[in-house]
C-alpha cells in the first residue's frame, strides 16, 4: 500500500492568496482520484492595512477593510458597492485615509506622514 500523498502549495499573486489541497482518494477497482481545493483570499496591499489586519480577529471584519482597499485601488460604477465602501469609511475613517494616501503616493507613509495626516482629521 503506498502512502496517500497531500499537497499544500500556496501561490502569490499582485492581490490574491491560494491555497490548494491535492488529495488522493482510493477508489474501488484500484483506481485513484485526484481531488483539489481551492481557497481564495485578496492580500492587502497597502502597509496600513496590512497594519490593521495583523490586530483583527474578525473575519467579516478583514474582508470589509479588504473590500475597501481594493475599491480605493479600482473603484466599481454602481450605487450598491459605493454605499458599502460609504458605511466602511465611516467606520474606518483614519485607515480609510491611511489608505488612500499610501496609494497616492505609492509607498507606506513615514510615522511623520501619518501623524500629520491623522492630526488633519483623517482620523
Amino acid at each position: 500500500m503506498r502512502p496517500e500523498p497531500t499537497v499544500r502549495v500556496v501561490l502569490l499573486a499582485s492581490d490574491l492568496c491560494c491555497e490548494t489541497g491535492i488529495d488522493w482518494d482510493d477508489l474501488s477497482g484500484g483506481t485513484n482520484r485526484m481531488t483539489t481545493t481551492a481557497t481564495y483570499q485578496p492580500l492587502p496591499r497597502t502597509a496600513a492595512l496590512r497594519r490593521e489586519l495583523s490586530r483583527l480577529r474578525d473575519e467579516a471584519r478583514a474582508d470589509d477593510l479588504l473590500y475597501l482597499e481594493a475599491w480605493e485601488v479600482d473603484p466599481l460604477p454602481w450605487a450598491g458597492p459605493a454605499l458599502r465602501v460609504g458605511q466602511i469609511r465611516r467606520a474606518n475613517p483614519g485607515l480609510a485615509a491611511e489608505i488612500r494616501a499610501e496609494l497616492m503616493r505609492g509607498r507606506p507613509l513615514t510615522p511623520a506622514e501619518r501623524s500629520e495626516l491623522h492630526a488633519q482629521g483623517g482620523a
